[in-house]
């Protein structure tokens, strides 16, 4: 997280500005999201890994036939 903050948020003597603290929200918001990102990749390739695994442990097939209306 670039850290563009020049205040310490434990100084009590000097609160920070509000823009300090704007602009280290959007800081906060721009890791949570990179974050966010990745382990919801993280969870898809899971996903995805498990189901493969459970298709050829159960001999599935991966291709669903369509009736013939």
């Amino acid at each position: 997280m670039p850290n563009e903050c020049k205040v310490s948020l434990l100084d009590c003597e000097q609160e920070p500005s509000d823009a300090q603290l704007e602009q280290l929200m959007r800081d906060v918001m721009v890791d949570v999201r990179a974050r966010a990102a990745l382990a919801d990749k993280a969870l898809w390739e899971t996903l995805a890994r498990e189901v493969a695994a459970a298709h050829q442990r159960f001999n599935l097939n991966t291709t669903r036939k369509t009736s013939d209306a």
